[in-house]
């Protein structure tokens, strides 16, 4: 059984807080999901654990 977290941030702010949360955590990002041209989450490995950061209410 695996582990992951979700953040919700304000929509369009989803890399500006997947770099932070990468950078004071010491992770790193993976991948970003786009929908229709709009980025809606970005994949990060936190010490091991997977996790995204999502916009809340994108569209």
């Amino acid at each position: 059984m695996s582990l992951g977290l979700t953040l919700y941030v304000e929509h369009g702010r989803e890399q500006e807080a997947a770099d932070f949360y990468a950078a004071a955590f010491g992770g790193r990002v993976q991948a970003s999901q786009n929908h229709l041209g709009q980025m809606i989450a970005v994949d990060l490995v936190i010490g091991g654990t997977p996790g995204s950061v999502a916009g809340a209410k994108p569209f």
